[in-house]
């Protein structure tokens, strides 16, 4: 039980508790610190008070059994790695959430379902890397960045929409997603790094909105099978003089 003064959980503080199966972190502290719950290895429950500014840093990495977690109304960050691995099946992200640093659920390998809210406006480096389960995405509205790596490694995912507001698709963010389908982007896409949809599925759609053509980095889909580019009709031409590489596939969509 932790008492109504404290206002930290800090660094390591119950690190390889390997018998803590449940905590319930109260309202009054505003931080728990790097590797606080790192290596509870039976911790299956954790309660995040609605205080909680920031939780660090593999905070709660390595805990193989954490799949229920109850987010605090008042968070702002996550550290990197900090639930690294958990099996997690669904995350809906607080709406107070701005910050998730890299590889915060990386190879959280249960996880079927994210609900990301509109205060985020970066999908960190390897976030979901590695979540081979993940199925079902929603990105919120401030969302401006796919990073590096960001879904790298869904093998289950199908589908996704990349909504108005999202800007830049950084480089490997989509690859080796092998069951990937069809690609829906909005208007607002700017550029596509290198490797962005490297190794994925076969036949795979893209329904590109932007009248202008994004910029490409290079080999954005090497090994991947192209079904068809979709683009607005009035922009085809310019997306066969921009994209010549892919004009074969290019095709006039009214969107």
């Amino acid at each position: 039980t932790i008492g109504s003064s404290v206002t930290n959980i800090g660094d390591y503080a119950f690190r390889y508790c390997s018998h803590l199966t449940e905590i319930v972190i109260p309202d009054n502290v505003m931080y728990v610190k790097q590797y606080a719950f790192d290596g509870c290895t039976l911790l299956k429950k954790a309660v995040i008070g609605n205080g909680v500014l920031s939780i660090d840093q593999r905070a709660f990495q390595s805990c193989p059994a954490l799949s229920d977690i109850t987010w605090g109304t008042s968070l702002k960050t996550i550290g990197s790695t900090a639930f690294c691995a958990c099996p997690i099946t669904e995350l809906i992200l607080p709406a107070s959430l701005e910050t998730v640093n890299a590889s915060a659920f990386m190879n959280c390998k249960s996880l079927k379902k994210v609900v990301l809210n509109d205060a985020l406006k970066t999908i960190s480096h390897s976030m979901f890397g590695g979540c081979t389960a993940l199925e079902e995405i929603t990105i919120g509205s401030s969302v401006t960045t796919i990073g590096d790596y960001a879904f790298q490694y869904c093998t289950h995912l199908t589908e996704i929409v990349i909504p108005d507001n999202v800007m830049y698709i950084n480089q490997y963010a989509f690859d080796g997603c092998t069951k990937l389908q069809k690609v829906e982007v909005g208007t607002g896409l700017l550029s596509i790094g290198q490797r962005a949809f490297k190794d994925c599925g076969s036949s795979l759609g893209f329904y590109l909105k932007a009248q202008t053509p994004p910029s490409l980095g290079s080999y954005v889909s090497s090994n991947t099978t192209i079904g068809g580019i979709f683009v607005p009709t009035a922009s085809l031409e310019t997306y066969i003089s921009k994209w010549s590489s892919y004009s074969s596939y290019l095709k006039g969509y009214d969107f």
